[in-house]
């Protein structure tokens, strides 16, 4: 006789259980106390990207460990290309209002041209 999945529950969640503990042995566990900050920034990175503390840690101790897989190393360039690019038309343009501020009247076509981004 089937018996309905409420009824079995406690049967499924103990081997659900010994499934997770057998699969989480795999890997050794690490415990460790971090500042405030640190946790806020992995709160605001999980909301960000949708992956769990444990895929933020791991993946920020094999960058700092030089263990980072191709696919991360792809992303953390762009992510620093981007930064650079962002940072750059900033400066442009910052360059741009002290033209205008103190009257410098000589044009740089290759400035105006990279302003334009």
């Amino acid at each position: 006789m089937l018996q309905p999945l409420w009824f079995t529950g406690k049967l499924l969640s103990s081997k659900v259980k010994a499934y997770t503990q057998k699969t989480d042995m795999a890997n050794p566990f690490l415990g460790v106390r971090i500042p405030p900050e640190l946790e806020q920034a992995i709160l605001a990175r999980m909301k960000e990207t949708g992956q769990s503390k444990s895929e933020i840690v791991i993946s920020a101790l094999r960058s700092y460990l030089g263990m980072m897989s191709c696919h991360e190393r792809l992303d953390n360039v762009e992510q620093r290309l981007s930064a650079l690019e962002k940072g750059v038309k900033e400066i442009l343009e910052l360059m741009v209002l002290y033209r205008q501020k103190h009257n410098v009247y000589h044009i740089n076509h290759n400035l105006d041209r990279h302003i334009d981004m």
